[in-house]
């Protein structure tokens, strides 16, 4: 049974049973009672100011009156003198005194072509029933009408009912709806959002969703429940305009183009212009001060079809108090409140499918069972115009699975096609990664599989949720909340069926996806193995993965001296995962390595307001206050916090203990460094520690020796020879000779001090057996005197011409490339075009560590 027939149908029973009721209530009606005492007082009024518009006589009786009481007032009247009806009746009424009061609230709706809800029908069909059988004696005309649609259910149509008896008080046009045949099914949150709009300051809003989801019902129920409002004196607008632009129409067969379809914003406004009557040629503005002059809802549907300047124009122009409401397949822009419609849950596309098919009766749909209707629901994809055209179709004999499977690319290409035909290269770039892979990827993630520019990524991926074709969601993870897109169902099922691509494309994009996880896998294992490494970024989850690649390329280019395609990739970064922590560390890296100080202390600062907890940003951060601004202080406690964070980090730890050498405090650098436990595997650390740990005794030796007091410093001179000797075979690197040699010139300027100055036997033995043990290690004879043998090979790398300073590259132990050398104590000219000379000097040690001396150009 479709809307028409049901509204027809519940018109001509409620109509039947007032007719009975009044039979009902003249029965029964004692003739000693005064008209006033049986009606009521109220009532009676009621009914003489009714009868005026009638121009009847003044002296009417209460058959005369009858005629113009209401439903409600049947029902009063029947109450209020219950003693003058059978009792068995009375209770029988008594019994369904909700159904009664609900039934009033369903005539009010059928009466003014009211919008139905999903229980109207059932509801008011299940109280006729009982009635016409509990109370067969009352209601003999409602049995009449039951019986006649069991026989005919189309005999209403053939009958000349009017719908709206009475004159409308509201100003509308709004056209009848097209739910009555299942009533109006969920949509709870977007009616509350449309009403909270229609109370707020927005003048323009915006029903969004893809075709066939429910905007135009939406839109038309909001208007229909203003509508009772304003009836009801609960809302001071002036009335109600509803123009449609939709231009084609779905039927079983094919898409229909609508004749006298308004087909462009001028018909439009024209449209709107002529509902007053206004004689004006410039339909817009005229439009326009209509809406300034009186409160009215203005409902646009299908806006899609007539985008165009004229629209924008209209509505940034609006002024005054009235509302406009759009209903469209695409977002119109930032000057509306965006409501956006999205597929039914399941259980209510079950219970639209089950009302719809049995209005249509088609029993081989209506009569499944739920889990039958759930898998074809699914299928659907939870689309309300999908399913009610399925069943449709179903009805006019093709099986269920045939419209499923063949028919459905017809009504996907009537809900997608006038909008993607308008896509761009980019858009439908994303589109076909997201159809092949069918799974939500964050911005990120589709940067690295699409490998489109930042701006061609973003305004693509914005103007496909404008069009309905994208889901945004936002994940919760333990570390971040992610923001990831995929495609609508709908839109992926029209995709594969009407624009398929080649297998040869869809192995391209799997290829591109392997290779990303590829690169996740690479990414993990260098956490896993080494998660201190400035190389070991921390992700937050997998879309973090493509920044990591970009950060990794960022380092290497960084490596090569190409600073500013670093930091380009460091913008890229930015651009796709502004508030990643990971991409101000790496950036605080890379420009205090090219000497931009500042701006890697800014980047640093990011970071640790990006996430404050971070031993691996702390232990960076240390490193750069250490190195490059000399604070031991703000680097100390930036350790302390990092050692907090992570007790077992050995790399922390280590890096504190050379703070506390640096600060001069050197029993708590030994101290601490003899409190690591270095495994034996852990190759790297142990050199780290080993060389630490000798500077420390070196350093400790020469601050005794600075104040001539050599006897400590021949003791920490002698734990030096003990350090040195537990190191293994192997592990003795060029760094560790280098403070190897400092610890033998000092030994040597010691050895000659004790030699001269100390009366203790004891303290010259035992310096004698220092300087023979370092000298033995490193290789120089007992009488071993010249310095000129402590001189090295470089070659300069850097120059920092405006602040007269460089770099040196160590070129006598080529196991380590990455060596380099401060030095300023040069017999030359620091310019730039010395890069690439080769050098010789000698090795010094500021607060900062080791240095080049006395650096000279190699002769040729």
């Amino acid at each position: 049974m479709n809307g028409r027939l049901i509204s027809l149908t519940l018109f001509s029973a409620i109509t039947s049973l007032e007719e009975d009721l009044k039979e009902y209530i003249l029965l029964h009606h004692d003739p000693a009672l005064g008209i006033r005492e049986y009606l009521s007082d109220k009532i009676y009024d009621k009914c003489i100011d009714r009868s005026k518009n009638d121009d009847v006589a003044v002296d009417l009786d209460i058959r005369d009156l009858v005629v113009y009481l209401d439903f409600n007032d049947v029902i009063e009247t029947v109450y209020r003198n219950k003693e003058l009806f059978p009792k068995i009746e009375i209770n029988y009424f008594k019994s369904k005194s909700k159904e009664l009061a609900y039934l009033a609230g369903v005539r009010n709706k059928v009466m003014h072509s009211r919008p139905l809800d999903v229980k109207d029908y059932p509801t008011c069909i299940a109280l006729f029933d009982f009635l016409s059988k509990s109370l067969d004696r009352i209601f003999n005309r409602l049995k009449d009408v039951l019986n006649k649609s069991a026989t005919d259910p189309s005999w209403v149509l053939k009958e000349s009912i009017e719908l709206s008896p009475f004159t409308e008080s509201v100003f509308h046009n709004l056209p009848i709806v097209d739910t009555n045949d299942t009533g109006f099914i969920g949509r709870k949150k977007e009616l509350d959002q449309l009403n909270s709009w229609f109370r707020g300051p927005y003048p323009v809003a915006a029903i969004i969703g893809e075709g066939g989801i429910g905007k135009t019902s939406l839109a038309l129920n909001f208007g229909y429940e203003l509508l009772n409002k304003i009836e009801n004196k609960e809302s001071d607008f002036d009335g109600i305009i509803w123009v449609s632009s939709k231009t084609n129409k779905l039927t079983h067969k094919e898409i229909e183009s609508i004749d006298d379809a308004l087909s462009s914003s001028k018909l439009v406004f024209e449209a709107i212009s002529d509902k007053f009557d206004s004689t004006s040629e410039d339909k817009i503005n005229s439009t326009i001060s209509i809406l300034s002059e009186f409160k009215i809802l203005l409902i646009i549907d299908n806006l899609e079809t007539i985008l165009d300047g004229n629209i924008q124009t209209f509505l940034t122009s609006l002024k005054g108090m009235s509302k406009v409401l759009i209903t469209s397949r695409i977002g119109v822009g930032s000057m509306n409140l965006p409501i956006r419609v999205e597929p039914m849950e399941v259980l209510e596309g079950i219970s639209l499918l089950r009302a719809y098919s049995q209005a249509l009766r088609v029993d081989i749909i209506s009569k499944s069972n739920n889990s039958v209707l759930e898998r074809y629901v699914r299928t659907m994809k939870c689309n309300p115009g999908y399913i009610k055209w399925f069943v449709t179709v179903v009805n006019t004999g093709v099986p269920v699975e045939s419209v499923l499977v063949n028919k459905k690319k017809l009504f996907l290409e009537f809900c997608m096609s006038n909008v993607y035909k308008y896509l761009k290269t980019p858009q439908k770039k994303i589109l076909k990664y997201l159809t092949a892979l069918d799974n939500r990827y964050s911005m990120g993630e589709l940067s690295f599989l699409t490998k489109l520019k930042f701006d061609d990524l973003a305004g693509g991926l914005n103007q496909l949720f404008e069009t309905n074709f994208l889901k945004i969601e936002l994940l919760k993870g333990a570390n971040a909340t992610e923001t990831v897109y995929s495609i609508s169902p709908l839109c992926r099922e029209y995709l594969l069926a009407n624009h398929p691509y080649p297998s040869v494309e869809y192995k391209a994009i799997v290829n591109r996806k392997n290779e990303m996880e590829r690169l996740g896998y690479n990414v993990k294992k260098e956490i896993d193995e080494n998660p201190y490494s400035i190389n070991a970024i921390t992700i937050r989850n997998d879309s973090d993965l493509i920044i990591v690649n970009l950060l990794q390329k960022a380092l290497l280019e960084s490596k090569r001296g190409e600073y500013k395609i670093a930091c380009a990739r460091l913008d890229e970064a930015k651009d796709l995962a502004a508030d990643f922590f990971e991409i101000y560390r790496v950036g605080g890296f890379i420009h205090a390595k090219n000497d931009s100080i500042a701006l890697a202390r800014q980047n640093y600062e990011v970071a640790m307001e990006l996430n404050p907890d971070s031993s691996s940003l702390l232990l960076m951060y240390a490193g750069f206050v250490s190195r490059y601004e000399n604070d031991y202080r703000l680097s100390r406690k930036l350790l302390d916090r990092a050692i907090e964070l992570d007790p077992d980090s050995v790399i922390s730890r280590i890096e504190l203990a050379r703070i506390y050498m640096l600060l001069n405090e050197y029993p708590k650098a030994l101290e601490l460094i003899k409190s690591i436990n270095i495994k034996e595997y852990d190759y790297s650390h142990s050199i780290i520690y080993h060389h630490l740990k000798m500077k420390i005794l070196e350093n400790w030796a020469y601050s005794y020796a600075k104040k001539k007091d050599y006897a400590n410093s021949i003791k920490r001179l002698e734990d030096f020879v003990k350090c040195i000797n537990e190191i293994k075979d192997g592990y003795l690197d060029f760094k560790m000779k280098s403070t190897l040699r400092l610890a033998a010139s000092l030994v040597r300027k010691v050895h000659s001090e004790i030699m001269s100055c100390m009366p203790s036997v004891e303290m010259k033995n035992q310096a004698i057996r220092v300087k023979k043990s370092i000298y033995t290690k490193i290789g120089w004879n007992e009488d071993y005197k010249s310095e000129e043998n402590d001189r090295y090979d470089g070659q300069i790398c850097r120059i920092m011409e405006d602040k007269k300073y460089g770099y040196i590259h160590n070129m006598n132990d080529r196991s380590d490339d990455d060596i380099f050398f401060f030095f300023r104590d040069c017999d030359f000219m620091v310019t730039k075009s010395l890069i690439g000379e080769n050098v010789v000097y000698s090795m010094g040690m500021n607060a900062s560590g080791y240095l080049a001396r006395c650096v000279c150009l190699k002769k040729s």
